[in-house]
């Protein structure tokens, strides 16, 4: 009686996968393949979107740079021009 209620029990968190008749371990190897081999493939594509976003964010900064360089070159310029209209109008109002 021991050995019929022991054998007739059932594990509820067990998959068919381990039940008897073979065809559930089949299923369950292939499916635990597939992940791994989804798994390889996602990370393979997260490294090249890495590498890529890092190459866009580099171009990016290199540009950012030469922008700053030119807003430098013509703030002076603008500040150069302005040092030489400030001395015209000085020496206009000294001569009226």
């Amino acid at each position: 009686m021991v050995r019929l209620c022991i054998r007739s029990l059932r594990f509820h968190w067990a998959t068919p996968a381990f039940e008897p008749g073979g065809e559930g371990i089949t299923a369950w190897i292939a499916h635990t393949f597939l992940q791994l081999v989804s798994l390889s493939i996602t990370i393979v594509g997260q490294n090249i979107a890495a590498a890529s976003s890092d190459e866009r964010s580099e171009n990016t900064y290199k540009v950012a740079e030469v922008i700053l360089s030119e807003a430098l070159k013509i703030q002076k310029h603008l500040k150069s021009q302005d040092e030489e209209l400030i001395a015209t109008l000085r020496l206009s109002l000294i001569h009226i």
